[in-house]
């Protein structure tokens, strides 16, 4: 990675493996859900709606993004709605 450049958040699925899962790739609405980054000097934003996160949009206007504070889980209005696209950026402070 070049100077002064941001990597890519991770998002990871927080869950425990159970024996005899045949679903192990499964997230559901009981899957916390985590995104983390390699840095402590970047601020976090996601979407569940596959729109690309805004970040530079004042929060009154900010439709889909939301600022990542700590793991949370799918809402189950969107879960039931089939598959949830989650797109995450980090922007330096």
């Amino acid at each position: 990675m070049t100077a002064g450049s941001i990597a890519a958040p991770a998002i990871i699925p927080l869950r425990v493996f159970k024996y005899g899962e045949t679903h192990k790739f499964a997230i559901d609405t009981n899957t916390l859900i985590e995104i983390n980054n390699e840095s402590n000097e970047v601020d976090l934003y996601y979407t569940l709606d596959g729109s690309k996160p805004d970040a530079f949009t004042p929060i009154a206007t900010r439709r889909s993004t939301i600022q990542y504070k700590k793991p949370f889980y799918i809402p189950r209005e969107l879960a039931n709605t089939g598959k949830v696209p989650i797109k995450a950026i980090a922007v330096s402070r």
